[in-house]
This record gives C-alpha cells, sequence and structure tokens, in this order.
C-alpha cells in the first residue's frame, strides 16, 4: 500500500488539478461543550429547508453546541474519523481540528465519494443500499482518499459539478479504473434534491 500512495504522489496528470495542502484552522478557542441527537426546531427546519430527514441527519450527525472565542454556537456536527467536526447551520459553515475525512464502511464493495456533509446526506436518500460513504470534507484530502479507493471495486463520484469538483473527478477516475462520475445528473446535487421534492 505504502507503495501504491508513493507511487500517486508522483504522478503528473494530464491537467492542472493538484490538491492543495490543508492549513488546518488555527486554534481560536474553539471548545466543544455537548454533542446530542438533532433536537432544536432551527436545525431541524433547516434540514427541511435542503429536504434531508431529521431520521437521516440522526443516523450520520449530531447536534454540536460549542464555544469560540467565547460566544456560543450550535449546529449540525458531522464527526471525522480524526475526532474533530464539520458543522454547519443555516448561517455559516465551520469546522474544529484536527480535520480530516469521513468515512462509513458496511463492509461491501461499493463506495459512494462526496466532498461535503449536504452532498454526502442528500446522497444517502437515494444511494443507500448496500454502499460505503466517503466524505472528503476537503479536496485537500483526494490523495489522502485513495488508500479507501483502493479496497473498492465500484466507486460512484458525486463531487461538485464545478472547476474544481470536474479535476479532482477527472484525477481520481485515471488513478482508479472503478471510478464512475455520476455529476452529468446535477449542477449542484442539493439544490437537484430540493427541486426533486417540490423545495
Amino acid at each position: 500500500m505504502t507503495d501504491a500512495l508513493d507511487f500517486l504522489s508522483n504522478i503528473l496528470p494530464s491537467f492542472s488539478f493538484q490538491p492543495q495542502p490543508f492549513e488546518p484552522p488555527k486554534n481560536d478557542g474553539f471548545i466543544i461543550k455537548s454533542t446530542l441527537p438533532i433536537w432544536h426546531y432551527g436545525l431541524k427546519a433547516y434540514l427541511n429547508e435542503r429536504s434531508i430527514t431529521l431520521e437521516t441527519a440522526n443516523k450520520y450527525c449530531k447536534e454540536v453546541h460549542y464555544s469560540r472565542k467565547g460566544n456560543h454556537y450550535f449546529g449540525i456536527g458531522l464527526r471525522n474519523d480524526s475526532g474533530g467536526w464539520e458543522l454547519r447551520n443555516r448561517y455559516y459553515k465551520s469546522s474544529s481540528s484536527p480535520k480530516d475525512i469521513t468515512y462509513f464502511s458496511n463492509g461491501c464493495m461499493q463506495l459512494v465519494v462526496t466532498e461535503g456533509l449536504f452532498d454526502f446526506l442528500t446522497v444517502t436518500n437515494f444511494r443507500h443500499e448496500n454502499m460505503s460513504f466517503l466524505i472528503l470534507n476537503s479536496l485537500s484530502f483526494l490523495k489522502r482518499a485513495m488508500k479507501f479507493n483502493e479496497r473498492f471495486k465500484h466507486i460512484e463520484l458525486y463531487l461538485d459539478n464545478d472547476k474544481a469538483g470536474n479535476e479532482a473527478t477527472e484525477w481520481l477516475i485515471q488513478n482508479h479504473r472503478g471510478c464512475i462520475d455520476k455529476s452529468y445528473l446535477y449542477k449542484d446535487i442539493n439544490e437537484m434534491w430540493k427541486r426533486r421534492n417540490g423545495r
């Protein structure tokens, strides 16, 4: 596996995409106060706006209360593999250190890869049967994700349908024969899902 990762780190792709090194958030007094099932009305209303069921969100996420620089906040939190959190509410995006990918395995040979929290929650509504999930949480972690991708024969890519997302998708397809681009289905995957549900 180490040899494979060394090889990937030295390849020169035929296009310009190069994941940028991730710079972790500065330690500015970020403190997690509590985590619990999502119950706050504001967060439930936000999920409803995004056409994500509370059942789906609570399966993978928590309601996270935290403080930063003495101010108190709360949001929908997705925990990453290093114990940090991706945090969202109607008004802002945030994250805590350490930053990392999030991986959910169910022991099958099929994987879904998404960029962010709501992309992931959206895809689980229609690609949930016998699938494992990898949420990058940042395109900076694209090469780190390869150690997971190598375990799977079939990988569906639901990355953002923009320049950075398309270049990342192309890089993954070039480096894993089992990758399939699904971004042709949408311009923005959550917007597509909301329209499908009359939002």
